[in-house]
């Protein structure tokens, strides 16, 4: 069935649904201080990485207190690249995930619309099968309570997988092959389980397809189809399954996350309301409205002619297949299969009792529509259409009004109010203080500290006693933006230089361009290396391991063949191939022009502060400033022992006599999440200062004086070496410009 200006109004039509659905979604605040949260942070980690130049990051440095955990080695990423273009639009990163989730929402009605459009030959019934689909209430619960951004877009990708399949299996050009092949890859990319999970169900539609009509061919095509699609995603997949041992995910697949302790008898698996509530312990239920009209589809599933039946027969296996798996007699299948603990909830299935329920209810026009035709009514296709109408609209307005009416934000007891100004690095470690799942759930095994406690002093004595450097090595900072990192360094003897990075495979340290072993070190599990004695050029970079490497090499085989049948496909549209290079060109340049955000790193300094730590060097934002601005400062320390006690760190804007103190900001180091106390010899640290500069501050000439003291005397360290040092042992670093407003 082609599509005209009535599909087009459809769509349309689709579009208002799902925009007034969400009206109360965009709200100020966010569904949740959990999923939501860590959407939102996640987005945050993903920008900092594309600008330090890293287009995908396996890791996010700035999460776990600075530490850094390997987010995107374990956690699918094509949602947040969907983010990120909203956010390079102009949206901030609450309002850019947002954007994300209502793209979704609208993607899901119109892929089931254009799915129903070809299964049912009606428009009518592909309509009331979008509406079902974008007004199920696990799709507005993933929305609005869970605040789940990865769940929800991968939802939205499920009708398209199926109607790609099903167009290429009819017959359809090369272009459905490749629209299957992305559409499966977008899916694998999207969520960790629902991708993997929809395979088998996935293959099953396969042979459905086949069994319709026996062509060896097609089905090899579209089999063709799955394996490039797990090409494509191999980069992701199979680094993600087989290197998670090396991250404690105990966590999420015990207690609560345990699938076994989420199954629920066969009379708890429907809600006891008639309005869907989203906020109570029922919420993960079952509507009963939906399930009464899909009831009634399977009740008349016989007299739909046998092409229709076939395929509603298909989807009602998968309705009771996901409702069975969460029943108690599914325990051994949740207890013995290898990977499934990673879906966690078993309630996740009701994806697919969703997406199945949709196409059921969509089927119920056209019967109707049917069953009414007789001798006497031949030519009246009013009466038909009429009736399939009054029908659609019969269904379509109770689950609209029951999905919606407890909808609202102003029910939940969880809807977190926040603003974009409290999305940044500072707020993201305070919340990891309360066990922020971003920094436990993806913890790396070498790290013996709970996340929880990794911010606070270390414990006396410490749990490994580490000899202090001999002879402080000399370190000029030449480049810090994780995961690469580059120094210069001159060494009497061979030390441990340990850098304030979790350990995880893939970091790699070079000497002079030779790569050196790294290994962890004490409780934190610290990347270290040997540094031997001389000059050295060292270098740290997060490299691929064999799996990693094997993985992104089948992954561009498989792109360079989507590529390709791409290019042959369009060898008689030269102006889009063109128009692509274009594109992929302009691409290019913006990424190598794109302004990075990290201050310019400046002199060393080399102080060396009581033998407990060196200065090395500092890093300033600009070298001038207006009353009312933030003069940001990044501070470049080395341990050089284990600290016996907690030092703060001192950074004081005078004036050039040194008569007046205009600004200061004093604290631990790291934001005050990394005492000296869990410093080890050898580390270096990054150690930001923000100094507010006021209002009514003169302009002229000041200097930034820094050091460390003790708090509870109130006593600087004394500095023993400093290219230049002021009375009271405080470092004279650099001197910064204030302008007139």
């Amino acid at each position: 069935m082609s599509l005209t200006k009535l599909d087009v109004g459809i769509v349309t039509g689709i579009l208002a649904l799902a925009v007034w659905v969400l009206i109360p979604f965009w709200r100020p605040g966010i569904a949740n201080a959990n999923d939501m949260l860590c959407s939102i942070y996640r987005l945050f980690a993903l920008d900092a990485s594309w600008h330090g130049k890293v287009f995908y990051p396996r890791l996010a440095p700035d999460f776990a207190f600075g530490y850094g955990v390997p987010l995107f080695q374990v956690y699918a990423p094509l949602t947040f690249y969907i983010a990120e273009f909203f956010h390079l639009a102009g949206l901030g990163f609450i309002a850019a995930i947002k954007a994300t989730f209502s793209l979704g929402l609208f993607l899901s009605g119109l892929g089931m619309y254009l799915y129903g459009l070809t299964i049912f030959h009606s428009r009518i019934g592909a309509l009331l099968a979008a509406i079902a689909y974008v007004y199920a209430p696990y799709q507005l619960l993933n929305i609005y309570e869970r605040g789940a951004s990865a769940e929800s877009f991968s939802l939205a990708l499920l009708p398209w997988v199926l109607w790609a399949f099903y167009r290429l299996y009819a017959g359809g050009s090369h272009l459905w092959f490749l629209a299957s092949t992305g559409s499966v890859a977008a899916l694998l990319l999207t969520h960790n389980t629902t991708g993997p999970f929809f395979l088998p169900v996935l293959l099953s539609y396969l042979l459905v397809l086949y069994l319709g009509q026996r062509d060896w061919h097609r089905l090899l095509l579209c089999l063709a189809a799955v394996s490039l699609a797990l090409g494509l995603s191999l980069f992701f997949l199979f680094p993600a399954i087989v290197e998670s041992k090396y991250v404690n995910t105990s966590d999420l697949i015990t207690g609560i996350g345990d699938p076994r302790s989420n199954l629920r008898p066969w009379h708890d698996l429907i809600q006891r309301t008639w309005f869907f509530d989203y906020w109570g312990p029922q919420r993960f239920r079952l509507g009963q409205v939906p399930a009464l009209v899909t009831l009634l589809s399977l009740g008349v599933l016989i007299f739909q002619p046998w092409p229709m039946r076939r395929w509603l027969i298909f989807f009602v296996l998968v309705l009771i297949g996901a409702l069975l798996l969460q029943l108690p007699i599914a325990y051994v299948f949740w207890d013995r299969t290898p990977l499934v603990s990673v879906i966690q909830f078993p309630w996740r299935l009701l994806a697919f009792v969703s997406l199945s329920s949709a196409v059921l209810i969509g089927s119920l026009p056209g019967l109707a529509a049917r069953l009414i035709r007789s001798p006497l009514l031949e030519g009246k296709r009013w009466l038909h259409n009429g009736t399939a109408t009054a029908l659609t609209s019969l269904v379509a307005l109770p689950l609209i009004v029951t999905a919606t009416a407890r909808l609202s934000p102003e029910n939940s007891t969880i809807w977190y109010q926040i603003e974009e100004s409290g999305i940044n690095r500072l707020a993201l470690y305070e919340r990891g203080l309360s066990d922020f799942d971003l920094f436990s759930d993806y913890q790396p095994i070498w790290v013996q500290e709970r996340m929880t406690d990794v911010p606070y002093s270390r414990p006396q004595p410490p749990k490994v006693s580490l000899p202090p450097l001999g002879s402080p090595p000399h370190i000029h900072v030449l480049e810090y933006q994780p995961p690469s990192i580059s120094l210069a360094v001159e060494a009497k003897e061979t030390f441990p230089l340990r850098f304030h990075l979790f350990y995880f495979p893939g970091w790699q340290v070079s000497v002079d361009g030779r790569l050196v072993p790294t290994y962890t070190s004490s409780e934190l599990g610290l990347v270290t290396a040997e540094i031997p004695p001389g000059r050295h050029q060292v270098e740290l970079n997060f490299g691929d391991t064999f799996v990693r490497q094997v993985s992104t090499a089948l992954s561009l085989f498989s792109l360079l063949a989507y590529l390709g049948i791409v290019a042959w496909l369009l060898r008689r549209r030269p102006w889009i191939t063109g128009l692509l290079g274009f594109l992929l060109l302009g691409g290019i340049i913006a990424w190598h022009t794109w302004p990075t955000t990290t201050p310019g790193l400046r002199d060393g300094v080399q102080a060396n502060l009581e033998n407990k730590a060196l200065l090395l060097g500092y890093a300033l934002d600009k070298d001038s400033y207006r009353p009312g601005e933030t003069a940001r400062l990044s501070l470049y320390w080395l341990g050089l022992q284990q600290m016996p006690q907690d030092y703060k760190v001192f950074v004081h804007l005078v004036n050039e006599r040194d008569s007046q103190k205009f600004g200061q900001h004093d604290g631990h180091p790291v934001y005050g999440f990394t005492p000296t106390t869990r410093w080890e010899p050898g580390e270096l640290v990054v150690d930001e200062h923000q100094v507010p500069l006021g209002e009514t501050i003169p302009p002229g000439i000041y200097r930034l004086l820094v050091g460390m003291y003790r708090p509870d005397v109130m006593k600087n360290l004394v500095v023993r070496q400093a290219p230049q040092v002021l009375p009271g042992d405080r470092i004279a670093l650099t001197q910064i410009e204030i302008q007139g407003k």
